[in-house]
């Protein structure tokens, strides 16, 4: 068995016509995962289903009825389920960790702004790396990593499982272990990266859920409701119990936030950046 912190990702919204890119999940020690495990596998095992998805569970018909497994199923039925699962969330020494990215912000980037996000390396004022500009998934991707490894304790590791993403994974691996090699502030920390599947790894299933719900609330925020607050969904709220800094541990990165994290490298970068158009070396998603 693996020793120390483990950390389950999952992402939301990384299709191209989706306003928002959301990565997202726990973390805590794996004695504590294995409990959770066991609870979850209970939960769903006694409602009679087989894996959880938030996409199929809050799925409706045009007419308004559940889908699938849960077609049959009442709200009170559906209500109870729900609830078991965020109790089964909250219950353990799980920590939420979350960033999601508005895409019409991330593609009015430069390409070189970019690439600098996705990991290319500055140096005397130029990118010496490619990074990956047309891939918005690293950002969070490198920013949860991070976040997660910052309160790993420095004699233990920490390692990683995201849910497998046949379009990402090959790529994050190679990018996983340039982090390793860029040698950055938590370096020492990170241990192994994994990409199991939902059912392999049912902490994967409450990293969908979460991820589900940050995802809903970007876009309620996007769509005018700037002062929308976490604890204002109910879902989110239960979701987000063990949070150890909601304001640091949880991200949206729109316009003001891209700007903040980019002010230093277009002071030290030697090259022409437009901060404010879509820059014409910007790349299709």
């Amino acid at each position: 068995m693996l020793q120390g912190l483990q950390g389950y990702m999952d992402d939301s919204g990384t299709h191209k016509q989706s306003p928002i890119c959301v990565l997202a999940g726990y973390f805590g020690g794996v004695r504590q995962w294995a409990r959770f495990e066991r609870e979850w596998r209970h939960i769903l095992g006694k409602a009679g289903v087989e894996e959880f998805h938030s996409k199929r569970f809050w799925a409706r018909t045009p007419e308004g009825k559940r889908v699938d497994e849960y077609e049959d199923w009442s709200d009170k039925q559906a209500d109870l389920f729900l609830a078991q699962l965020l109790e089964a969330i909250g219950s353990y020494r799980i920590f939420p960790i979350g960033c999601a990215l508005v895409m019409q912000d991330w593609l009015a980037l430069s390409e070189p702004e970019r690439r600098y996000l996705t990991g290319a390396r500055l140096r005397r004022g130029k990118l010496r790396t490619s990074g990956a500009p047309n891939k918005p998934y690293f950002l969070p991707f490198i920013r949860n990593i991070g976040k997660m490894a910052s309160y790993c304790a420095e004699h233990l590791k920490i390692h990683f499982a995201f849910d497998r993403n046949e379009t990402y994974s090959g790529y994050a691996l190679d990018y996983y272990k340039t982090l390793e090699e860029m040698q950055l502030r938590y370096w020492k920390r990170l241990g192994d990266l994994s990409f199991p599947t939902s059912h392999e790894a049912p902490p994967l299933q409450a990293a969908d859920l979460l991820a589900y719900h940050l995802n809903l609330h970007a876009q309620q925020r996007l769509n005018g409701s700037l002062h929308a607050k976490c604890d204002a969904d109910y879902v989110l709220a239960r979701a987000l119990k063990n949070a150890k800094d909601v304001s640091q541990d949880l991200k949206l990165f729109n316009k003001k936030g891209l700007d903040l994290i980019l002010s230093n490298f277009r002071k030290a970068f030697d090259g022409k950046v437009n901060h404010d158009a879509n820059a014409k070396g910007k790349s299709t998603q």
